[in-house]
């Protein structure tokens, strides 16, 4: 006899004796134990011990589709794939899965003017309005890919352009400056110029040299501080004090030039722009939160100090600008740098901000024109 026989002899002896002794039960009660009522019960032990096993499966499968679908939704993962796991540019920055950014065309055959977005949440929210502005002065065969994301510094701009293809795109525009205020709110010997003292650039090392990420690792994925280090988003009142000194100028500075020397080796036509921004003077995060700063109305309304003390803003941002200036003026990028001066072009008041940063609809609109007014197709 068979195993798989002995199991099902097994499983059916064992549903005889349950089905009887539930037969004598009920006969004891005063109901009759006739064949019919015995063959019920043998059908009602074998329906469940079938029904069982199937269910468990039925669990297996929905987890497996669940997980499937927010691979999907999440990492833009195609569902018809069998890979459960990730490599790491796909974990930390979907966006360039899903802007389709790098099934861009290599060869000359694909005549669209194809312009990247890189930065943080300013860029972000201003990317809809760009590539209406940029078709409206070059034609409709602009197509722009949105790579800005909100709370990302140049860090993370360096780290996607390395992922871009090396041919196939027309032009890069970068807009950074502002969230790398945040990294210098740590004591100056903490402080790492590859911004490895904040948990998320040590996260990001740590699965960019990996070879993939797991689904259990998928599911437990945290990015909560390792010991000292400090966040990606707001800093610790603790430490805000520590951004007046400015120790991301020279980081910022070697983030940007790695892009620029990149694309000029590939002839890479890349705006630079300078970051304006707006504290009016008798700012307090008390008066922004009861609406009596001048700010106008926007999709954003975060208070300064997500970034720093209002004093700190001024003087980093002071110094991230004048390294614009210095690398626009380089001679070596010369021929692929198109530089754009949003500090003189975009005036600071309620007008066009809506917070320390971020942009009303009419500074979304300015800010697009003004790199469209300036900027000449590639």
């Amino acid at each position: 006899m068979s195993s798989n026989a002995t199991v099902v002899w097994v499983l059916d002896l064992t549903v005889v004796v349950f089905a009887r002794e539930a037969v004598n039960n009920s006969g004891m009660n005063g109901i009759s134990s006739t064949p019919t009522a015995t063959s019920y019960a043998l059908r009602w032990w074998r329906r469940r011990v079938v029904l069982i096993p199937l269910f468990s499966v039925y669990l297996v499968l929905l987890a497996y589709l669940g997980f499937r679908l927010f691979l999907y939704l999440r990492y833009d993962v195609s569902p018809v794939t069998h890979t459960s796991t990730l490599d790491g540019y796909q974990l930390i920055y979907p966006e360039l899965f899903k802007s389709g950014v790098l099934d861009i065309l290599q060869d000359d055959s694909d005549t669209t003017c194809d312009v990247v977005l890189i930065g943080g949440s300013t860029l972000e929210q201003t990317a809809d309005e760009i590539e209406k502005q940029l078709r409206y002065a070059w034609g409709d065969d602009v197509r722009v890919y949105n790579l800005a994301k909100a709370a990302h510094t140049s860090r993370d701009t360096l780290f996607k352009f390395r992922k871009l293809p090396e041919r196939g795109i027309d032009l890069v525009v970068l807009y950074d400056g502002f969230n790398d205020i945040r990294m210098n709110c740590v004591p100056t010997a903490d402080f790492k110029g590859d911004y490895t003292h904040c948990n998320w650039y040590v996260d990001m090392e740590r699965r960019l040299q990996k070879r993939g990420t797991g689904m259990q690792e998928l599911v437990t994925r945290d990015l909560k501080a390792i010991g000292t280090l400090i966040d990606l988003g707001q800093p610790s009142d603790e430490w805000l004090d520590e951004g007046a000194t400015v120790k991301s100028t020279e980081p910022f500075r070697e983030n940007i030039a790695a892009i620029l020397r990149t694309c000029r080796d590939r002839n890479i036509p890349v705006v630079l722009m300078t970051f304006p921004w707006y504290l009016p003077s008798n700012y307090t995060a008390e008066k922004l939160a009861n609406g009596e700063l001048d700010y106008g109305k926007g999709a954003y309304r975060m208070h300064a100090e997500s970034w720093g003390r209002p004093e700190n803003i001024n003087r980093t941002m002071t110094a991230h600008n004048e390294v614009i200036h210095e690398l626009a003026a380089e001679p070596e990028f010369a021929s692929t740098v198109r530089f754009v001066d949003q500090v003189e072009l975009l005036s600071a008041s309620g007008t066009h901000f809506s917070d320390p940063c971020h942009f009303t609809p009419a500074g979304i609109e300015r800010f697009a024109k003004n790199l469209a007014e300036k900027v000449e197709r590639p």
